[in-house]
C-alpha cells in the first residue's frame, strides 16, 4: 500500500506523497507531484484523492491517505479505492 500524507504545517496544507518502498521507484516522473501546499484543507483533500485515484488507474496498487488535524493529532485514515480498506479497520 502506498503511503500519503495531509499535514498542516505553518498556516498551510501540505499533501506529501512518499516513494514506493516495494519497488523504490518514485510514482511519479515530475517530483513537483510529491509535495504540494494549500492554503485552504478542502483544495488539499481534493488534490490528495484525485491523486490517489490517479495512482491506482496507473499502478493499480491501494493509496493510504492519512489526514493530521490542526492540533497535530491523526484525525483519521482513509483508503483509495475504498474496496481496498481492510474490513476489520472503523471508517
Amino acid at each position: 500500500m502506498i503511503r500519503m500524507y495531509l499535514v498542516s504545517q505553518g498556516g498551510k496544507w501540505r499533501v506529501t506523497l512518499y516513494p514506493d518502498k516495494e519497488t523504490q521507484r518514485p510514482l511519479f516522473e515530475d517530483a513537483d507531484l510529491l509535495t504540494q501546499d494549500f492554503r485552504v484543507k478542502w483544495f488539499a483533500m481534493q488534490y490528495a484523492v484525485k491523486t490517489a485515484k490517479q495512482i491506482f488507474a496507473q499502478h493499480g496498487r491501494p493509496v493510504s491517505l492519512l489526514i493530521q488535524g490542526k492540533n497535530g493529532l491523526w484525525q483519521e485514515e482513509r483508503t483509495y479505492p475504498r474496496s481496498e480498506d481492510p474490513s476489520e479497520t472503523p471508517g
